[in-house]
């Protein structure tokens, strides 16, 4: 026997009445996850200050956080097919669904149990199913009964009103120098946290680097991403009595007291700087600069801002310095010659005791 009904859709249901007083409702909801996705961009006013000693500055941070776009995944369908007959005696015996465009069987649960005689009340069927994108599709079901009657259904949907399950829709923002600047979500992206930060007082001159980190955290899955913003910091050192070091940041703020050597002289025209270094036409005052770095490159860097300011200490008159020039000059050269990183740093750290030791002004 098969029973065919006429289908009328109504909204997400589709209600079928059929021979005897068989009723067949049928409903298909769509759902996806959305996963949001975010960025962090970090800036500081001043990027570097000049102190004297005791002296503090002030600089502002702004942090913005932005959401760069989402990505769907997880597509689904779920609903429920109700069956009911009155007083009939219409005994269920199968109940599948399928999404006709996949050719895809969907997982079914009835209650109660089948088979089931709608005779005795009404029988509700769970369905589910996960799926490849946001087609749209048709779910179509199929019952059959004991007495070997079919009832078929079908109801059409897509994704244009689905339920969303939004993934990571919120950031928990914080900072090293701040710490927690708050919560952003996409509704309220982008957002820009701003703070001022005062740097020093120190006790003592020479260059330093302040570092700071803002950070986000999605809510969801635990993502994080960081961006980071850095103030150089140089405390002009007082001039020395005579007894004090003439430090590469002494011999950067006092150029007038240069003796023999120009500020603009190049370090090729001292040293025999490799030319994979790339270093060869700095000029000597940018070298006392040099904030190192990494590898060979950095630790050249390290070493070439103490011998600048050693070059200085062993051309001046005055106290006695340690070395002369044209030992500071060999001592330089066979280290760069080396390649070696830790060769290069160790006469860096000599280089920095001796222009420690006492100022030849």
């Amino acid at each position: 026997m098969l029973l065919l009904a006429t289908v009328v859709l109504v909204g997400t249901l589709v209600v079928a009445p059929a021979a005897h007083a068989w009723t067949v409702t049928m409903s298909a909801n769509p759902s996806f996850k959305r996963t949001h996705h975010w960025d962090i961009e970090k800036s500081v006013s001043q990027s570097s200050v000049t102190l004297e000693e005791g002296e503090t500055a002030t600089v502002t941070y702004s942090v913005t956080v932005t959401n760069t776009g989402s990505t769907d995944s997880d597509w689904a369908v779920s609903g429920n097919v109700n069956m009911t007959a009155g007083d009939d005696q219409i005994t269920v015996a199968t109940v599948g669904v399928k999404i006709m465009d996949d050719d895809l069987d969907a997982a079914v649960n009835c209650v109660p149990a089948l088979p089931f005689n709608l005779g005795g009340g009404a029988l509700n069927c769970g369905y589910s199913a996960s799926l490849s994108d946001a087609s749209a599709r048709t779910a179509q079901m199929r019952a059959t009964t004991t007495d070997g009657g079919q009832r078929f259904v079908q109801t059409p949907f897509d994704f244009s009103n689905a339920t969303i399950t939004e993934i990571d829709e919120c950031v928990a923002v914080t900072d090293t120098q701040a710490g927690n600047l708050g919560t952003v979500c996409v509704g309220d992206a982008p957002k820009t946290f701003t703070y001022t930060k005062t740097i020093g007082p120190f006790a003592e001159c020479g260059e330093r680097t302040i570092d700071n980190t803002a950070t986000f955290t999605t809510n969801d899955t635990g993502a994080t991403g960081s961006d980071s913003a850095s103030v150089d910091v140089d405390v002009v050192c007082r001039p020395p009595t005579g007894d004090e070091g003439c430090t590469p940041g002494y011999w950067k703020n006092h150029p007038e007291a240069w003796t023999g050597f120009a500020t603009g002289q190049t370090l090729e025209s001292v040293f025999d700087v490799p030319d994979a270094l790339g270093l060869d036409s700095v000029s000597l005052m940018a070298a006392l600069e040099f904030g190192g770095g990494s590898g060979t490159l950095g630790a050249s860097q390290i070493l070439l801002r103490a011998a600048v300011a050693a070059l200085l200490n062993s051309s001046s008159g005055g106290v006695d310095y340690p070395l002369t020039t044209a030992q500071v000059i060999a001592q330089v050269n066979a280290a760069l010659a080396s390649g070696s990183r830790s060769t290069i740093l160790a006469l860096a750290t000599d280089l920095d005791n001796k222009n420690n030791l006492g100022c030849p002004l």
